[in-house]
């Protein structure tokens, strides 16, 4: 989901029947943000909210969060921008099924990604943002695509590292003890434990779900 409000794609999650449905997309954040003058926390908690309703409602499918882009030449907007894109990335939980998707080769600085201050141009911008989305979700992209795509040189070093979400079943530079339990979050981190590693495991996507609507810690 493209385009809309926050508010919109949390009611179309919740009038929705998913019936094997395998990645569900969403794209949406920057009106809040820019046309109703929301903080970047306040968006955030709505697409915490989002995150939490579309794992419930549909547990097994993949989610992913598409970062947004900046209004042009706009100080306020690109600074509130980058700081919810860095909270959106601290959503990620690859172990759950909850990614992100950055677009760090769209740029208002690289000429012809859009059309005017908002809107990405359909010569360059669209298809890198497609492309972005189809490599993210392992779908297909075209040979040319691919090699357009091979032939950029990504900056990732523009914005820091956003911090991991602290949960979910996978090792960690956190301490444990013998029971391979996470001391700072008393999340599962041993995969083993998993009696399926194709499932989610009940108790963790509980855990993060709960993890979510609480909040992130400082």
């Amino acid at each position: 989901m493209r385009g809309k409000r926050v508010a919109q794609a949390l009611e179309f999650i919740q009038t929705t029947r998913f019936i094997g449905t395998k990645k569900i997309m969403f794209h949406v954040g920057a009106n809040d943000l820019n046309r109703d003058k929301l903080s970047e926390q306040e968006v955030s908690e709505q697409i915490k909210e989002l995150i939490v309703t579309t794992k419930t409602f549909s547990p097994q499918s993949e989610v992913y969060i598409s970062l947004i882009f900046p209004r042009q030449s706009n100080d306020e907007s690109r600074i509130k921008t980058e700081k919810l894109n860095y909270l959106l990335q601290a959503m990620a939980s690859p172990e759950l099924k909850v990614f992100v998707i950055a677009h760090a080769n769209i740029s208002h600085d690289i000429r012809g990604c859009f059309e005017d201050s908002t809107h990405l141009s359909k010569a360059k911008g669209t298809i890198l943002f497609e492309e972005n989305i189809k490599k993210a979700m392992s779908l297909k992209v075209s040979s040319n695509n691919n090699q357009r795509l091979s032939s950029m040189c990504f900056n990732t070093n523009k914005y820091p590292t956003a911090p991991r979400l602290p949960i979910g079943l996978k090792l960690s530079n956190t301490n444990t003890n013998s029971n391979g339990y996470n001391m700072n979050n008393n999340a599962l981190i041993n995969p083993n434990n998993l009696v399926n590693m194709n499932m989610l495991n009940a108790n963790a996507l509980s855990a993060y779900l709960s993890f979510l609507v609480g909040g992130f810690r400082s």
